[in-house]
């Protein structure tokens, strides 16, 4: 997928809060779209910045509890991930709302985006962030269950594209998230260079004659020193995604003129390794705050200046799809989570 929301509408509001808390501008739509344009000459597989609005799970929604680690190391309860959704916008196409289990009198909520392109930037169905339906009997699946083990309710997003045709021609990325923006109904977050991601979690890609392609992981923008940091660590590759690095462990490093940096990791590569297995329930722990102070080590990344915060703005998990064609028997897939927690440990 390209820029997952309305990029000009997000990015001013994201602007606007942003100025009010730390009095900087953040990336914008421009270099969003130049940054698209760099990584597709790169390669037709190497598929950069989901979307902006982006997830981290938060007690004060009712959602996910930080998993807060006791003095013994073990993880505290979870609550689970609350039935309290909606697509970005109300008044447009595809929207999708499940409010059943949403707090009296809390505003928070968690957000499901859907964006299917086919040329770049523009959407080939519906509008920007719900250009495909949600459980409306097609690809596009967020299904809840109980989980008894944790007492917590698991969430399941799934593409499927084995049985179902996409409505757009020709080659198409669809990506999915559910997704927690800080300042647009989402957080608080913890500050990025003490940040922690937990994940309890299984993936799993199925591909048919057609050719597709999947990827998951997990995204973080961060705003500090005057920039604005796009750090995504892919937990899982289809071999055909491209690579766009040297490094084994980096994809893609781009700096932008508009005081924004992206840069897409591999899982795999990393030390410590992090990544997901195919159809492999695992639990994953990601020491965001070391990985953003290697990236600094290896000058990819500015610490902030003495006093400043390392101020986190989004966190996400999601998944797409890449097809060469329209047809079924594509590729399929599939994530559940049975938690998905920022915390400081």
């Amino acid at each position: 997928m390209t820029v997952g929301l309305d990029t000009e509408l997000l990015f001013r509001r994201m602007v606007l809060d942003t100025l009010a808390i730390v009095g900087i501008a953040v990336l914008a739509p421009a270099a969003l779209w130049a940054l698209w344009r760099v990584a597709r000459r790169r390669t037709v597989y190497l598929l950069v910045l989901p979307s902006l609005v982006l997830l981290a799970p938060t007690s004060a929604a009712g959602q996910v509890s930080w998993h807060q680690a006791d003095e013994s190391g073990s993880w505290a309860a979870s609550d689970g991930f609350a039935q309290c959704v909606t697509s970005p916008y109300a008044g447009a196409g595809n929207y999708y709302v499940d409010l059943a289990q949403c707090p009296i009198n809390v505003s928070r909520r968690w957000l499901v985006n859907v964006q299917a392109e086919a040329a770049f930037s523009q959407p080939c169905s519906g509008p920007n962030s719900q250009t495909l339906p949600v459980n409306a009997g097609g690809a596009v699946t967020l299904l809840y269950s109980p989980y008894v083990a944790e007492r917590q309710q698991a969430v399941r997003l799934g593409l499927d594209f084995l049985k179902n045709r996409h409505p757009c021609a020709g080659s198409t990325w669809t990506w999915l998230g559910l997704m927690d923006h800080a300042w647009i109904g989402g957080g608080p977050l913890p500050d990025a260079d003490r940040l922690r991601v937990y994940l309890h979690a299984l993936f799993d890609e199925t591909t048919g004659d057609q050719h597709g392609i999947s990827r998951m992981g997990v995204t973080l923008i961060g705003v500090w020193g005057g920039r604005t940091y796009y750090v995504e660590i892919n937990l899982y590759m289809h071999p055909s995604w491209g690579d766009g690095h040297p490094d084994p462990d980096l994809v893609l490093v781009t700096t932008l003129p508009d005081d924004a940096t992206y840069i897409q990791m591999r899982g795999s590569a990393m030390d410590p390794r992090y990544e997901i297995g195919r159809d492999v329930e695992q639990h994953i722990d990601i020491d965001v705050g070391a990985v953003l102070r290697n990236l600094v080590a290896r000058g990819y990344v500015t610490a902030p200046t003495l006093g400043e915060r390392w101020l986190t703005g989004l966190i996400a998990p999601f998944i797409e799809t890449y097809q060469p064609t329209r047809n079924r028997r594509s590729v399929l897939a599939d994530l559940q989570l049975w938690a998905f927690v920022a915390y400081v440990p």
